[in-house]
């Protein structure tokens, strides 16, 4: 009789996992029983990855940070250019683009609520926000614009974003694009 192989989970999947509770329960439904009963594994294979709650929590957010900005950086930094030569207005409508598509920042509402009671998740949320901004900010300002200017549409392209996002007002993805569209044309005039 063939003996049954034991599932193994990898760090990433206890992550995935504890990410997708906080954001359908938020915080105070991340536990480690519950999400081995999620993932149908016993409790025993956490501890081979992490010390306990308080460290699963301090890692998810650093898997978050990542999963929320890193992508877009690298998809940013590796974006073939139009003309050979990086024209920044053609970034940025694709960074828009991008958005629209993968949503990097649908675990952002979950984060912004558990930030409300604890230091370091509001510390990373402040740094992803400055860090999008920046993005945002630096293709504006590569298209030529001045730093105030850059900075206010920066904005408003960022806070209509999160706004979205916050309130859970998106639109259908087609018509969605037809209004980042219409965004970036009026942040690019």
């Amino acid at each position: 009789m063939a003996e049954k192989k034991k599932k193994r989970l990898k760090k990433e999947d206890w992550l995935e996992a504890a990410l997708e509770v906080l954001k359908s329960e938020g915080v105070e439904g991340v536990y480690v029983e519950p999400l081995a009963k999620r993932i149908g594994i016993t409790k025993g294979s956490f501890y081979w990855h992490f010390k306990d709650r308080p460290a699963l929590l301090t890692e998810l957010l650093e898997y978050w940070r990542e999963k929320s900005t890193g992508g877009i950086i690298s998809f940013i930094k590796d974006l073939p250019d139009k003309d050979g030569n990086g024209d920044p207005t053609d970034k940025l409508w694709e960074l828009m683009k991008y958005i629209n598509n993968f949503e990097p920042d649908a675990y952002d509402p979950a984060i912004r609520a558990w930030s409300v009671s604890n230091k370091d998740a509001a510390e990373a949320m402040k740094e992803v926000d400055e860090k999008r901004l920046d993005i945002i900010y630096n293709l504006i300002v590569e298209k030529g614009l001045d730093d105030i200017a850059a900075m206010v549409r920066a904005r408003m392209i960022y806070f209509y974003i999160t706004g979205e996002t916050a309130t859970g007002l998106k639109e259908a993805k087609g018509f969605s694009l037809i209004r980042a569209k219409m965004r970036y044309d009026i942040i690019t005039r």
